[in-house]
């Protein structure tokens, strides 16, 4: 075969490459698998409003420090909001509240409360009865006769379950409102390193975004991750 037939028979075959392969459509990418496209945007979506515990408990300033932590053991909640008479925010009071505000507040030991009715106690403060146990321990000091015991001139302490509310809940509060975004809550939360956020309308407590919310949110697809 000459070399002119050989050069002819080459570039019908090109030409006959490119014409099949623009028919073609090239193969389609494969999509690395991942957040599903509308996930985030949904997120970004999420108000406060759509996950917020609706009428969550609060508590009133006025409330002693024993009868929140009867509270909050019945109500089996870490903290809670403090409000005023009108519903608008003052506080929030936490277990820990409980813990560091009341230190150094002694109170003396009182009575264990008779049995009620089937033999059963009633309800009793959890904080209290575990002072009471430990000043059970201590042996009363007993000046010599005839001196005057230094203690005596001590002004006297307020039992700390009998202070209120206001005297160790953390004030001005941080809250947001219905509209906030969920993930400017997040952020919120995991800056300041809190729990809980009291969610309000027109200055007045409506809601609760806790991190047991954003948990239950997720466990029920809400939000995807």
């Amino acid at each position: 075969m000459s070399p002119a037939k050989r050069t002819g028979g080459a570039k019908r075959r090109g030409r006959a490459k490119r014409a099949g392969g623009a028919g073609r459509r090239p193969a389609a990418r494969t999509k690395a698998p991942g957040r599903p496209a509308g996930a985030a945007a949904k997120l970004r979506a999420l108000r406060a409003r759509d996950l917020m515990t609706r009428t969550p408990v609060t508590v009133p300033a006025t409330m002693t420090i024993g009868e929140l932590c009867d509270l909050l053991q019945v109500q089996n909640i870490n903290g809670a909001p403090v409000v005023d008479g009108a519903g608008r925010l003052l506080g929030v009071v936490t277990q820990e509240d409980i813990i560091y505000g009341t230190m150094g507040h002694m109170t003396a030991g009182k009575e264990a409360p008779a049995k009620g009715k089937g033999g059963k106690r009633p309800g009793r403060r959890v904080v209290q009865m575990l002072r009471d146990r430990a000043l059970q321990i201590v042996p009363p000091a007993v000046p010599a006769p005839g001196t005057r015991p230094f203690w005596a001139d001590a002004p006297k302490m307020d039992d700390p379950m009998e202070m209120p509310v206001s005297s160790i809940m953390t004030a001005p509060a941080i809250s947001a409102e219905e509209d906030t975004p969920v993930t400017e809550l997040c952020h919120l939360m995991w800056s300041l390193r809190i729990h809980r956020v009291p969610i309000l309308k027109d200055g007045r407590v409506t809601g609760l975004v806790s991190s047991m919310d954003l948990c239950r949110a997720i466990l029920e697809g809400t939000i995807r991750l």
